[in-house]
């Protein structure tokens, strides 16, 4: 768990010179507007079960159907700049780690394929992309109701509210269980996956020199041993995967049915 935060200090660390404050500020209105929109939903339920009319209505329909647009258009702002951060940084991470290897000795080129730091330089780049942009996308907002909407809810209904933490406590042990599962598994696997791709490209830029040694069947067999190093370290840690995916989406359902319920009962 120490490393996966490391990971996202040092991914974020890298943002300095970027305007994040403006990408926090739009997380903060997206998630301040999902707590706005269940509420005007339950207002309006309110007024028709009270057996209120157009008049009573409007005023709140017209308040919800704002609120709607603005959670569009905070959620398409954030969006966009999160992936131009991305995109940018990205390149920006490349270039870094592009000058940097020119720097190093010739021993370690000698000892380093070229095929396994253009891995290395590929998959790094994209997967501070993707976290750049999971993190700004979503992650953030929800970091946000967690701090502070959550103790909000509390504070209007606490028997629900405190349905919704129980919720969140389960939720976030499944995932950390997850997480901790599969920590150890993925390093080992993305191993295989540079020395695979490394391989891979080493023997392709050197064809012609592989062709004159007639060393075809040794480096198709080399290859294929590595498909199945690749495989028996990944799918051990897809099936952990799978199983959080499944939980991420039926979290919002059993969170409804759960308050429903209880709401229910409570009535």
């Amino acid at each position: 768990m120490r490393a996966f935060l490391a990971v996202y200090r040092r991914a974020l660390a890298r943002l300095r010179g970027e305007r994040i404050f403006l990408l926090a500020a739009a997380n903060l209105l997206v998630a301040g507007l999902q707590f706005l929109d269940p509420l005007l939903f339950g207002r309006v339920i309110g007024l028709l079960t009270a057996g209120g009319g157009w008049v009573d209505l409007l005023p709140v329909l017209a308040v919800w159907g704002c609120v709607g647009l603005l959670g569009i258009g905070a959620n398409i702002s954030a969006a966009l700049q999160a992936d131009r951060l991305a995109h940018r940084q990205r390149l920006a991470a490349m270039g870094d780690l592009f000058a940097h290897a020119l720097t190093l000795s010739p021993r370690f080129h000698g000892e380093a394929p070229s095929g396994r730091l253009m891995k290395i330089m590929l998959g790094g780049a994209d997967a501070l992309a993707w976290l750049w942009l999971s993190f700004f996308r979503d992650q953030l907002a929800t970091f946000v109701a967690f701090l502070l909407l959550l103790p909000l809810s509390l504070l209007l209904n606490w028997r629900l509210g405190l349905v919704l933490v129980g919720l969140v406590v389960v939720f976030c042990a499944a995932t950390l269980t997850v997480i901790r599962k599969t920590e150890a598994g993925q390093q080992r696997a993305q191993r295989w996956h540079v020395e695979l791709a490394g391989t891979a490209q080493d023997t392709l830029a050197n064809v012609t020199l592989v062709q004159s040694f007639t060393r075809l069947a040794a480096e198709t067999r080399l290859f294929g041993s590595l498909v199945e190093r690749v495989i028996a370290h990944q799918f051990p840690v897809l099936n952990w995967w799978a199983l959080a995916n499944v939980l991420t989406r039926a979290a919002s359902t059993i969170a409804v049915i759960a308050m429903v319920a209880t709401g229910s009962w409570l009535h």
